[in-house]
């Protein structure tokens, strides 16, 4: 039997495990040690008022309680697709409003050019009313006009910061989509929260980036452009990453390599955006498969024994860097590193902790392998966001600590069913089992030491519907 829990955010001091380190910046999705439930959509008693001279849009849930369910994920859901630095939320009740703009149930879309409505059969966090959502705003945050006007002397570039994926950027990124004479105006078609970069046309060096807002936007490019500090945002939400970004900057030496930083970074932090909405959906809407939602345990001492010595072996000569892992990581500035585990040992490894996990979750037995990970070596200043998994394919998992060499405590960030964060020091030899994507967990300090060396694995049900 699966166990549903809401998760709720109770007024409580920080919860300790072991380790009781005191985070220095409550990191997102924590407010005084609890869950942050902030995200959940207010309550309006009229229709909202926008700036017309301003890029704000809000999304309201309009719901006639005789006949339509509603459900506050319905709302987050959406902000995957527009984060709410473009689209804050908001719920009315059609017995609040003197005027109600569809006949029963449904969405409406406020921005400077009026209101956006859409009839819907329900507003619950089904699948198919979450899919209904995100049509609709899919289709709100198209900028059928984005102008690029160029006041310089010189034609210039624009490309598009072709990253609409969450798990990180391989390859080239650029593409271009434009060419804009001097002194001129050119007209694209966009999406609100694409990233742009102008360059010069003739050398093809970046002088700047843009963020298309909305429909009928115009990015100027002008001598002001030009001077003007390539920050990433204004409230990032990643501070960590906000932390290192001038210290990263210094290190570079032309205007050209600045604004490709702050493109990225830009990206990184819409996306981090985006990955913050997913984990508040999947949080309420993956069901519970334990009572205690995570546990520390030893882990066999012969499996482990051949674990670490293989590792310390041969990490040095099969060590192969990871691929950027997207806005959860901060492997872009902080390399990991992947080592195989040869076959055998990695299906003993695989095979022989199903067998704890099926004791521990005995709900979600029978359990299969979805994939057992070699190990990762996190160097000196690594972190990692407070995240879930994939919710179809990591339901139970296990964090084996196979070496570390750590001048503090580095310890695993997570939250209980009842919303409480704790902090659970690992040890070499430990094995922290939970439930990876149900329980927002991370490492949010930045690590103190010289290597931080772990194996996860990942396991499913024989028989589980979940996908979000």
């Amino acid at each position: 039997m699966f166990l549903f829990f809401w998760m709720a955010a109770a007024p409580a001091a920080a919860a300790a495990g072991a380790g009781g380190l005191l985070l220095l910046r409550e990191p997102p999705h924590v407010v005084n040690g609890t869950y942050d439930r902030r995200w959940v959509a207010e309550r309006i008693l009229a229709p909202p008022v926008v700036d017309a001279n301003g890029w704000e849009a809000v999304l309201v849930a309009l719901v006639d309680k005789g006949s339509c369910a509603y459900d506050p994920i319905t709302l987050r859901h959406a902000q995957r697709f527009r984060p709410k630095r473009f689209m804050r939320t908001a719920v009315a009740f059609k017995e609040d409003w003197e005027e109600w703009p569809i006949p029963k149930c449904g969405l409406a879309l406020y921005d400077k050019s009026g209101a956006r409505t859409a009839n819907l059969p329900s507003l619950d966090a089904s699948a198919s009313a979450r899919a209904r959502v995100t049509d609709f705003v899919h289709s709100t945050a198209r900028a059928e006009k984005y102008t690029f006007q160029n006041r310089l002397d010189t034609p210039l570039t624009v490309s598009w910061f072709d990253v609409t994926r969450e798990e990180g950027i391989s390859g080239e990124p650029w593409r271009e989509v434009a060419i804009v004479p001097a002194r001129s105006s050119t007209t694209i078609s966009s999406v609100v929260s694409h990233v742009f970069g102008v360059s010069t046309t003739s050398n093809g060096e970046f002088v700047a980036k843009f963020v298309c807002r909305g429909d009928g936007d115009v990015a100027v490019v002008d001598r002001d452009a030009l001077n003007t500090a390539t920050s990433t945002c204004e409230n990032p939400s990643d501070h960590n990453a906000a932390d290192m970004y001038e210290t990263e900057v210094a290190k570079l030496e032309t205007r050209d390599q600045i604004v490709r930083f702050a493109a990225r970074e830009q990206v990184y932090d819409i996306a981090m955006e985006k990955r913050l909405a997913l984990s508040d959906v999947q949080t309420n809407l993956v069901p519970n498969v334990t009572d205690d939602g995570f546990r520390l345990v030893q882990m066999p001492a012969k499996t482990y024994s051949k674990v670490l010595g293989w590792y310390r072996e041969n990490h040095d000569r099969l060590k192969v860097p990871e691929s950027d892992g997207g806005p959860l990581y901060n492997q872009r500035a902080v390399p990991t590193w992947h080592t195989p585990l040869p076959p055998r040992l990695k299906d003993q490894v695989f095979d022989e902790l199903k067998l704890t996990m099926e004791a521990w979750a005995p709900a979600t037995a029978p359990l299969h392998g979805t994939s057992a990970y070699g190990v990762r070596t996190y160097e000196n200043g690594s972190y990692l966001h407070l995240h879930v998994d994939t919710a179809s394919t990591h339901v139970v998992s296990g964090i084996i600590n196979v070496d570390q060499q750590s001048r503090v405590p580095w310890p695993v960030q997570i939250f209980d069913h009842q919303g409480n964060l704790h902090q659970v020091e690992m040890h070499p030899g430990n094995m922290l089992l939970y439930e990876s994507a149900k329980l927002l967990h991370g490492r949010v300090v930045p690590f103190d030491g010289k290597f931080y060396a772990n194996i996860f694995v990942h396991y499913a049900p024989e028989t589980w519907p979940v996908s979000i």
